[in-house]
């Protein structure tokens, strides 16, 4: 994994795979969660928090709940699970709230968790430099910041497919960064639909 230094306020560091930096990857791809939510009171709770959480899944070694929401974010991007380590080698993840929320994922952030969050992902974006953000989920697209580094995000096209219709707006960070907004994979997610509605925009 490319070593990047990230300040202090970024408490949980991002996963990126090994391939995210590769040359021959001509869309780099940020898929932007909400939080963590512990429930195994045994669970270290540091920096790389966020990375092990991936690393679990990526290696058979958790089968729980979130099983689901890794396996749907790779599904809407490459249209199956298969291969996860070789899928989740090319893109970044990382969740919006950057505090342990709860044990439970039925609670919500407080107000002053989504307000922090908007210093972190402002780092985020310009140190991982994306193409493309999905943003998981109402809450994570509806706290996003209308503006990076002192320039304002414009409306994109929404993108229709079926009965799908997905929103988007557009950063510029010196280059075109693409949100597009899409259904938390824990809350009933057709991922195939969206994986035909959005693959066509992932030039891997």
């Amino acid at each position: 994994m490319k070593d990047i230094v990230f300040s202090e306020v970024i408490k949980f560091l991002p996963f990126h795979g090994e391939k995210y930096w590769d040359d021959d990857i001509k869309c780099k791809i940020f898929v932007l969660g909400e939080s963590h939510y512990i429930k195994d009171e045994n669970t270290k709770i540091d920096e790389q928090l966020t990375r092990n959480v991936v690393s679990d899944y990526i290696e058979w070694r958790y089968k729980g709940r979130w099983w689901n929401f890794y396996s749907g974010i790779i599904k809407v991007i490459f249209g199956n699970d298969e291969n996860r380590a070789e899928k989740y080698s090319r893109i970044a993840f990382a969740n919006f709230v950057q505090e342990i929320v709860s044990n439970t994922p039925r609670k919500r952030p407080k107000a002053d968790m989504w307000k922090n969050s908007k210093e972190v992902f402002e780092e985020l974006v310009n140190k991982l430099q994306p193409d493309i953000i999905l943003a998981l989920g109402n809450e994570v697209w509806a706290h996003l910041p209308w503006e990076i580094n002192g320039n304002k995000a414009k409306y994109g096209k929404t993108v229709k497919h079926d009965n799908l219709e997905i929103p988007t707006f557009i950063y510029d960070i010196g280059k075109k960064v693409t949100v597009y907004k899409v259904r938390h994979p824990s809350g009933g997610l057709n991922a195939w639909n969206y994986h035909q509605a959005l693959s066509s925009f992932f030039k891997f």
